[in-house]
């Protein structure tokens, strides 16, 4: 069914705001009869029907529209226009017409209707009064149509209309964007109070007082400077007292160098300032989220004060966003420094981190230790709060699922720059007149060790005296090489002078021989050590009367045995290491005379190595090998060693 509408009426107030009237209404009324395409009224209902305000009869886009339910009785309605949707008037008073458009449900619109004033809009248009706020611009006022008298606010006076204030009577009125300065400022006796100040003059006046002045200094003028010496012989200058004059101390004075000056007052050859490395011992294993930190610990010995710190932390785990480090040092075995946690992103697995005044961990400060001692035992945790997973790639070698382990503090070291007060480096030579003695070893003779490294000792071509005092000096020979003053003995072990001997070394040898070879015997017998004539290899090897001997020492040893048979036919030795022969040799013979054999080899061997010399003997008559007897002439065992091995 096609609809129609009629307009009958419609009340609306489009001259001015709303807010002109204090009873202007909100809203506009609207008439109308629907009626279907035969010229009947509408069928009675609720209808769908939307509102729209133009601005043109025909075109263009609604400044206001809404949609209603409206009710028709006998084909007729009535609406308040603005009741669904508040009407902005401010959109509709830059119209040049205003239009109402009508349309039922999804019915094409109706034609436009004109909208009329109503008798409040004609009111308002005349503004009896106003009663808004804001409403009345610049634009609504004419010029000059306002006096003085109807001002109600303090204002400045002015010679002409909009010139300047000929005087001022209040405080603060006036921005410092409004001054402007054409000539200098005379304060009277007045003083000028300011937070900073910037001249790009001379500043002139009879006295200034500042807590600090900034600047080389190089033009201020009327200070005295410090000139002159000290007064007293052999003193130096140590500082500058508070009014200018020398402070002076005498040269000997521990006070009056800095403690790291030592390198200053040697022309640089000696020098107390290191830098060391103390390395924790071994990697520990990081328990598997037990609840247990992996403790790892490292023993930082009394070198001397710090004057740089640096922590180098290395540490493997499946997953470094479920661990945390941290370092207890020697005075805080409590709460420590938190290095980090978490000590990196998911599924990372290496942590390779150098803490220092750089770097500086989670929690912590690092530059304590620097000027102070870091001697002591330090202690660095990790634990890790996640179970490991071995099946993940990557995790196979660090979870260990058996011993609840999941990767190690591989390696952590702490680094310090120090001044130290228990050694001194030296850059030169050095020349002695006198003896070179070591501290003290608490007998009243001289102790201590010398290390070398990198250098060399040259020994001067003198005749210095060899005596009891003497016992162990070097020296060096034009013809006979290095010497060493030593005791003579003679032939009672009495001390019978001192002498100096070439610098040779006691051969580090044991030698003796088995004393309990069977008579009459025939096959296999292993060559015992029951006897001893003499030994200085008891540091170096065991030899404990049986056959076999154990190396304590590695190095380079000459193994020589032999032994002695007589009409003996077959005659065999062999040398067996670690339980493989490594020497054999064998005679022959059935003339009944006196034969020879032996083992000399030169072998290498290693701690914890074993060897022994074995015999054989047949058909013999009247003896097989002869046993070693107190002259040692028929048989006998010497084991000497030579040199150190070389890795």
């Amino acid at each position: 069914m096609q609809l129609k509408i009629w307009i009958a009426t419609l009340a609306t107030a489009l001259s001015l705001p709303a807010a002109a009237f204090a009873a202007l209404p909100t809203t506009s009324l609207v008439d109308g009869v629907l009626t279907s395409t035969g010229g009947s009224p509408a069928a009675d209902g609720d209808y769908d029907v939307t509102f729209a305000i133009y601005g043109e009869s025909q075109g263009g886009n609604a400044a206001w529209s809404e949609t209603s339910k409206v009710k028709v009785a006998g084909g007729r309605f009535t609406q308040a226009l603005g009741s669904a949707k508040p009407i902005d008037l401010a959109k509709l008073l830059p119209l040049a017409g205003h239009f109402l458009g009508v349309k039922v449900g999804s019915d094409p619109e109706l034609p436009r209707q004109a909208v009329h004033a109503s008798l409040t809009s004609l009111v308002a248009n005349t503004a009896l009064s106003v009663t808004c706020d804001g409403c009345v611009g610049s634009n609504h006022v004419a010029n000059g149509s306002i006096a003085a008298a109807k001002v109600g606010f303090n204002y400045a006076g002015a010679a002409t209309k909009g010139g300047a204030a000929v005087d001022l009577d209040c405080t603060g009125c006036v921005g410092v964007a409004e001054l402007t300065f054409d000539s200098d400022v005379d304060l009277g006796g007045n003083s000028l109070k300011a937070k900073n100040g910037t001249f790009s003059g001379d500043v002139t006046a009879k006295s200034v007082t500042a807590a600090a002045f900034v600047g080389d200094g190089s033009k201020l003028t009327g200070i005295n400077t410090p000139a002159g010496e000290c007064k007293v012989a052999g003193e130096v200058v140590k500082g500058i007292n508070a009014d200018g004059t020398l402070k002076c101390v005498a040269s000997l004075d521990p006070s009056a160098l800095p403690k790291d000056g030592l390198n200053e007052i040697s022309n640089d050859l000696l020098s107390n300032q290191f830098e060391d490395t103390i390395a924790g011992a071994g990697a520990v294993k990081i328990p598997d989220n037990t609840g247990a930190d992996a403790n790892a610990m490292l023993d930082f010995p009394d070198i001397g004060v710090s004057q740089d710190f640096e922590l180098y932390v290395e540490v493997a785990n499946t997953d470094l966003s479920t661990l945390a480090l941290t370092v207890l040092p020697p005075d805080d075995k409590k709460t420590g420094w938190k290095l980090c946690d978490p000590c990196g992103k998911k599924d990372e697995k290496d942590f390779k981190v150098t803490f220092n005044s750089k770097n500086k961990p989670a929690s912590g400060d690092l530059l304590k230790w620097i000027g102070a001692n870091p001697k002591g035992t330090w202690n660095l945790k990790a634990l890790d709060t996640a179970f490991c997973l071995p099946q993940v790639p990557g995790n196979g070698p660090l979870c260990d699922a058996n011993g609840k382990t999941d990767g190690s503090i591989v390696k952590w070291h702490i680094k310090i720059k120090t001044l130290s007060s228990k050694k001194v480096n030296l850059n030169g030579d050095v020349y002695i007149a006198g003896k070179l003695w070591g501290k003290d070893n608490g007998h009243g003779n001289p102790g201590g060790q010398l290390h070398i490294a990198n250098a060399y000792v040259k020994l001067a071509d003198a005749k210095p005296t060899c005596d009891a005092a003497a016992v162990g000096t070097l020296r060096w020979d034009a013809k006979l090489g290095m010497q060493v003053c030593d005791a003579n003995i003679d032939k009672a072990d009495k001390v019978i002078g001192h002498v100096w001997r070439p610098n040779l070394s006691v051969p580090v040898m044991w030698s003796g021989g088995c004393t309990s070879h069977p008579a009459g015997h025939s096959g296999w017998y292993d060559y015992c050590t029951n006897a001893t004539e003499w030994n200085t290899a008891q540091d170096y090897l065991t030899i404990d009367g049986n056959a076999t001997v154990k190396v304590k020492i590695s190095g380079y040893y000459r193994i020589h045995s032999w032994g002695i048979s007589h009409g003996c036919g077959y005659k065999h030795v062999q040398l067996v290491i670690n339980g493989t022969s490594r020497y054999y040799t064998h005679e022959h013979n059935h003339d009944h005379s006196w034969h020879h054999l032996q083992v000399d080899q030169v072998w290498p061997l290693k701690a914890g190595e074993e060897f022994y010399v074995t015999y054989y003997s047949g058909s013999c008559n009247p003896h097989p090998f002869h046993s070693w007897n107190a002259n040692g002439h028929y048989s006998r065992y010497q084991i000497t060693y030579t040199g150190p091995l070389s890795k």
